[in-house]
């Protein structure tokens, strides 16, 4: 073997057990070889088994995981860090050991223990305090005097009180005080009234009130509706007087308005004169005697006589009474008719008069209505035989007020006008409603010679589906939400078995659903529809427009093309194996409850076969 160096050789990084190694033997001082095999270890040169001994544990195997186990209180192991920081929490020289002594106390005796034992009040309360006392009762608290030391006491609303003292204050004694043992207090007025603020009182009666005076001081009087007044006095106003006051026992005070110069007497048309407190104070017969003295006639009046009884009268004037018929007059300005003559017009009195009424000039109805008073009654126009009821429009200004009808609202403020066009436009024809009032969405429409019908067949604004008999547009009010709801062009025909939501292509007179997987060419190519339900011919296939699939291919924003997967289904990756085939259908645009996808189903009529 040429020379190398060691580095330079070749790396044997996987040795057999036969392999050979050289070595040099220092004790012989020769190079010698030795097998893989025969090194420490085995063939591999390596650890091939590791044990352990508990408190060690070890999987076993050449690779093992080595762990080690909880100390208990009768094996030795891991300590926790629970059980360390409870360690670390002992004093240095703490030591198990036993209560050896216990010193006495106040109340208690003590001892020396020198092993296990008990500590403990005595079973009696003779030594409590040093002080003797009786064993207790149930429910008695110790109490403390300084003859008996502690003592238990019951202490409850029984109990006796064994010294009270009760002092008596003004007007108020009390006998039995001080008690000092068991005894009874009793404090009551004394026996009379004479100790009150020390002023003599005779005893009083049931419901009478003390009163006061500075002679016989306080006494009992009886107070009600029933006493007397004792004294009572009246004085005069002005203009007025008083007799019998004052009355300082039972009397009667007569008060009377003073006398004034007036003679007491019957007075003809009186003259009289009044003080300031409404009285009369002088009197006397009038001179007018009662008659009025002078009557004056206004303008259209007279008036007679001039004493006695008053005649007003209007005064003459030139008409000539009598009855005139649609009469002609004349009124002056106190409304005095001045002249009357009978009409030409032949009126009458009121229109119902009149059970034939006709006009004679045109009727001017001002600023009235033309009404009925019959509840929910009509008002009828009759033209006669083939005569109309004509709206005429008139020349104002511009020239631009055409007949018109305006139908009002409820309230009559606002309303809407059928108008006819203009005169310029010349325009003379006659427009002839239907004969049924038409399904929902249908447009009114003429036949060209003014007969007006409902139809599907145009519609000048889409509110809803224009159906023709193998093709519609549809155009729905709310947002397609379920597989097969669909707005745009759908046909009607073609046979096969189609599911609302699939995709299918027409082929041989038949739906049949896409499949662009290799020798899918009739299954690709032809007129592309989205189907609306289970029957083409009458559910509908959608040829363009939006509609919502039963499936969901992609994202929004995604191209989609005609599957090589589940057949009737799209697909957001465009086939790309040779022999499949590629056809662009349209693209998505939403997503609807998580599984359908919403399309703009717009089929190119173009498709490529994959080389």
């Amino acid at each position: 073997m040429p020379d190398k160096k060691i580095t330079d050789l070749t790396e044997l990084t996987t040795p057999a057990s036969t392999d050979v190694l050289a070595i040099v033997d220092v004790a012989a001082n020769v190079t010698k070889k030795i097998q893989v095999g025969n090194l420490p270890g085995g063939s591999g040169g390596g650890v091939t088994a590791v044990t352990g001994t508990a408190p060690i544990t070890s999987t076993g195997g050449a690779t093992p995981d080595i762990g080690i186990t909880n100390a208990t209180p009768s094996a030795d192991g891991a300590m926790s860090a629970a059980d360390k920081a409870k360690l670390d929490g002992i004093a240095s020289g703490a030591q198990v050991g036993t209560v050896t002594s216990v010193a006495t106390g106040t109340g208690l005796t003590g001892g020396t223990i020198t092993g296990a034992g008990t500590i403990s009040l005595d079973a009696n309360l003779s030594d409590l305090n040093d002080v003797a006392a009786t064993a207790p009762s149930d429910g008695q608290v110790l109490t403390y005097d300084t003859v008996n030391g502690w003592q238990p006491e019951t202490i409850s609303g029984t109990g006796t009180v064994t010294s009270v003292t009760v002092d008596g204050g003004t007007g108020i004694a009390s006998s039995g005080s001080p008690i000092t043992g068991a005894g009874t207090i009793t404090v009551s007025l004394d026996a009379d009234l004479s100790d009150l603020n020390n002023v003599a009182a005779t005893v009083p009666s049931d419901g009478q009130v003390l009163t006061y005076d500075t002679v016989n001081g306080w006494q009992p009087e009886t107070i009600s509706g029933t006493g007397t007044v004792t004294s009572v006095t009246v004085t005069g106003g002005t203009g007025l007087t008083s007799s019998g006051s004052p009355i300082t026992g039972a009397g009667t005070i007569t008060v009377d308005l003073d006398n004034t110069a007036v003679t007491p007497g019957a007075y003809t048309n009186a003259d009289i004169t009044v003080d300031a407190q409404g009285r009369i104070t002088a009197a006397a017969n009038g001179t007018g005697g009662g008659a009025v003295s002078s009557v004056t006639g206004g303008t259209g009046l007279t008036a007679s006589p001039t004493t006695g009884a008053v005649v007003v009268d209007l005064d003459n004037t030139a008409v000539t009474p009598g009855v005139y018929t649609n009469a002609d007059i004349t009124v002056d300005a106190q409304g005095r008719i001045t002249a009357a003559a009978n009409g030409t017009g032949g009126g009458i009195a009121a229109v119902v008069d009149d059970t034939t009424p006709q006009l004679g000039g045109n009727l001017d109805v001002q600023g009235f209505q033309i009404d009925t008073s019959t509840t929910n009654g009509n008002i009828a126009l009759d033209s006669n035989g083939t005569g109309v009821v004509e709206v005429r429009g008139n020349v104002d200004g511009g020239g631009t007020n055409a007949g018109a009808i305006k139908l009002n609202c409820e309230q009559n403020t606002h309303g809407v006008t059928i108008k006819s066009p203009l005169n310029a436009a010349t325009a003379t024809y006659t427009l002839t409603l239907p004969e049924a009032d038409g399904a929902q969405n249908q447009p009114l429409v003429t036949d060209g010679s003014g007969q007006l019908s409902f139809s599907d067949t145009v519609k000048a604004t889409l509110q809803g589906n224009v159906t023709g008999a193998e093709i519609d547009f549809k155009a729905e009010t709310v947002s397609s939400t379920n597989a097969g709801d669909a707005e745009g062009t759908v046909v009607y025909f073609g046979t096969g078995g189609t599911q609302a939501g699939k995709v299918y292509t027409f082929f041989t007179g038949s739906w049949v659903a896409v499949d662009a997987s290799v020798g899918g060419e009739n299954t690709t190519k032809g007129l592309l529809a989205m189907a609306l339900g289970t029957t083409p011919a009458t559910d509908g296939m959608l040829i363009q427009g939006i509609g919502i699939l039963d499936h969901n291919p992609g994202s929004a924003g995604n191209i989609l093309f005609v599957t090589t997967g589940t057949a009737g289904e799209l697909t957001a990756t465009q086939p790309s194996t040779a022999n499949e085939y590629s056809r662009v259908v349209g693209h998505q645009i939403g997503i609807e409850g998580g599984t359908r996808a919403k399309v703009l189903f717009i089929p190119s009529q173009d498709w490529i076969k994959i080389a």
